[in-house]
C-alpha cells in the first residue's frame, strides 16, 4: 500500500491506521511519505505500539514549483511493515 501526504492532520490519524489495519496483510508493508508535519511523529508511535515495525528515511527532492531556483525539499519515507503472527 503506498499513501503520499496523508498524514496532514492530526484528525486523519485514526482513518490512516484503520485503512492500514484492513488492508496490510500479516508481513505486508506500506510505504508513506511525509514532508515534516508536526503530528507525524505521534502517528508513527501509535503504530509501534500496535506492533508494527516503522523505519524511516529523509531524501531531499527537487521542489515541484520551486520557490527560488534549484530548491529542494526534504520528503520522509515512512516504511510500515506489519509483523507476521508468532
Amino acid at each position: 500500500m503506498i499513501g503520499a501526504d496523508v498524514l496532514y492532520e492530526a484528525a486523519a490519524h485514526a482513518p490512516v491506521r484503520d485503512i492500514l489495519a484492513r488492508n496490510v496483510a500479516a508481513g505486508g508493508r506500506a510505504l508513506l511519505t511525509d514532508p515534516g508535519r508536526l503530528d507525524t511523529p505521534a502517528f508513527i508511535d501509535s503504530l509501534r505500539e500496535a506492533g508494527w515495525r516503522v523505519t524511516t528515511s529523509v531524501r531531499e527532492l527537487p521542489a515541484l514549483v520551486p520557490v527560488r531556483p534549484g530548491q529542494r525539499i526534504a520528503i520522509a519515507l515512512i516504511e510500515c511493515a506489519r509483523p507476521r503472527p508468532s
